[in-house]
């Protein structure tokens, strides 16, 4: 069976980023070659989420796509691991947080000078892919050099990924994982026999939606990069549907791009 990277680079041969940019990278065509096409017009749609709909890490959404897809967040069969991520045992403090940002954008996360908030007004690319698993839950953090982080309120007071917070809230109300999964998360970012990550299968660093969060190995979680990488270039909706049929995942990649929010990408 061919690997998922081959997938990838089949992926991208077979989809056209804008044609701008092949003109200006490629070597071969000249002025002459160039034929001026008319701008594409991208459409959007605009969205807001009612933040009770995921109160306690609930998603409402979390019922269709476990009829959908089976049983995605059984983890049973994967091993515990030796150096698991403390963080995610902050359960309690991780549902207050998590609340916070929902209900109150002025409320303070843990000792931080700036509000964290969710973004729930949204204006939706139309070169986004169709997709089941519905509109990113956006923090307001900005993006450091290490990922989109938050002073998380444990006993050390010390920063963490606001996916993080999100994972133990989850496990904490057990929404969609339980507290098994607390075993079976790895610390290291190399691969680890059986080790599972978090995974953003949108592929927006900032995202704390629940069922956008997703627990598998950290291989997997490397090549999904490629697939949100090829989406986030695709010109238009028919180039983004077609590298999600051919995504070899599951459940397969996909994005959500929404325009004037940037830095939540990778």
């Amino acid at each position: 069976m061919d690997s998922p990277m081959f997938f990838c680079r089949v992926i991208a041969c077979h989809t056209k980023p804008t044609a701008k940019y092949y003109m200006e990278e490629s070597e071969e065509s000249s002025e002459e070659d160039v034929v001026p096409k008319k701008k594409q017009k991208i459409t959007t749609h605009l969205t807001t989420l009612n933040p009770q709909d995921f109160m306690d890490a609930n998603d409402p959404l979390k019922d269709a796509i476990q009829i959908k897809f089976g049983k995605i967040w059984k983890l049973d069969t994967y091993p515990d691991v030796a150096d698991e991520i403390e963080k995610l045992k902050y359960g309690k403090e991780a549902r207050i947080i998590y609340n916070k940002w929902l209900l109150n954008p002025e409320t303070l996360s843990g000792n931080r000078k700036f509000a964290v908030f969710i973004h729930l007004e949204l204006e939706l690319d139309g070169s986004t892919p169709d997709h089941e698993f519905g509109d990113c839950l956006l923090t307001s953090v900005s993006k450091r050099k290490e990922g989109w982080k938050c002073t998380f309120m444990n006993k050390k007071g010390s920063d963490s990924y606001v996916h993080h917070v999100a994972m133990a809230a989850m496990i904490q109300t057990g929404q969609i994982y339980t507290s098994t999964a607390l075993k079976k998360v790895s610390t290291s970012k190399k691969e680890k026999k059986g080790a599972l990550t978090i995974s953003h299968l949108c592929g927006n660093g900032a995202c704390v939606r629940p069922i956008h969060l997703y627990l598998e190995k950290k291989t997997v979680n490397n090549e999904r990069t490629h697939c949100h990488f090829i989406m986030w270039r695709s010109a238009s909706k028919v180039d983004s549907n077609t590298v999600r049929r051919l995504c070899p995942h599951n459940p397969p990649c996909f994005i959500n791009k929404y325009n004037g929010i940037n830095s939540a990408y990778y």
